[in-house]
């Protein structure tokens, strides 16, 4: 709404990118406002939720550090803060001027520091930091002889979607711009290398750019299996006001194409023993069964009934 008023803004992800670099600055200014103990103390606490309740079994961020705790708007899994402070009325006022000042800041910083903030540093998973133009990263892949990274960069104040090829030789980085969608999937076939889109575009990554593929894809679809056969399989409901509805696998040379109920993204469809097998559910999640199908026809070899699937299962054991 207010773009053209704050050019300058940074997107969210780049937001909470950077905002470590303000964390010591921040605790050592808030450090110089303790006041000394006069005697007498209060303590109060307030809910950090990290997940909803729904979402507890599967919550992996804070896994073993997060409990259920009980607050006054009822049971929650996260964290506790305590604050124990004295002369209220001080603090509080201090407190209210310190947090002006620090948004003042803030907001000078983001907003005169544009150029400083064009090109980000990044951690690879080898540990080696680079820096980059990508304003966020969401993708990364080891190729051959070098890192594939999908990502955004912030043009006018949007987001636009970007390949990225990042060289072990240090030889300079190089950007290539997706038309639809954003960066879904790298992976790799006959020694070449592909990107898959969001919007079901499969483009093949060469040297000067990204050139189309005669795969057919469809959109939010996973690269599920690459060898003897390249397969991909997309999850039902992944486009609720879409007539395609129903989740499929399918050869991406078009030669079969199984409509499938795959639900269950956390355990998604995986090659065993030269087949695949899929996880699939009927009648809103009450009953489930596991498929494997032949990898060259698309005919349903095998299916077996199974109790409700726990997180992060493994197929091939069934």
């Amino acid at each position: 709404m207010y773009k053209n008023e704050f050019p300058n803004l940074l997107s969210y992800t780049r937001f909470l990118a950077i905002m470590p670099r303000v964390l010591v600055p921040m605790c050592a200014y808030f450090t110089s406002l303790k006041g000394k103990p006069t005697g007498v103390e209060f303590i109060d606490s307030t809910c950090i939720k990290v997940c909803h309740n729904i979402r507890i079994p599967i919550h992996k961020t804070f896994d073993g550090i997060a409990q259920r705790c009980k607050g006054t708007m009822g049971w929650f899994y996260g964290f506790k803060l305590h604050l124990r402070y004295i002369n209220i009325m001080n603090v509080i006022n201090q407190i209210n001027k310190s947090i002006c000042i620090l948004s003042v800041t803030m907001s000078a910083f983001f907003l005169f520091s544009n150029n400083l903030l064009a090109a980000s540093m990044y951690l690879l998973p080898n540990g080696n930091e680079v820096s980059i133009e990508l304003d966020s990263v969401s993708t990364v892949f080891d190729s051959d002889n070098g890192w594939l990274l999908g990502g955004y960069k912030i043009i006018n104040g949007s987001n636009a979607s970007y390949v990225s090829f990042i060289p072990y030789n240090k030889e300079p980085i190089k950007y290539w711009p997706l038309t639809r969608g954003y960066v879904s999937q790298f992976f790799k076939a006959n020694n070449k290398f592909y990107v898959i889109s969001s919007a079901g575009d499969a483009l093949q990554i060469e040297d000067d750019g990204l050139t189309s593929t005669g795969f057919k894809v469809k959109p939010k679809s996973t690269v599920v299996a690459e060898k003897p056969y390249l397969i991909a399989c997309h999850p039902s409901g992944w486009a609720k006001l879409s007539s395609i509805n129903t989740g499929s696998c399918y050869r991406l040379d078009g030669t079969w194409d199984i409509e499938l109920s795959w639900t269950q993204i956390n355990i998604s469809p995986k090659l065993c023993n030269g087949n695949l097998k899929v996880l699939i559910t009927t009648n809103k999640n009450q009953n489930w069964d596991v498929i494997t199908l032949d990898t060259e026809t698309g005919k349903t070899l095998t299916s077996k009934k199974i109790a409700k699937p726990k997180h992060e299962m493994s197929l091939c054991g069934l």
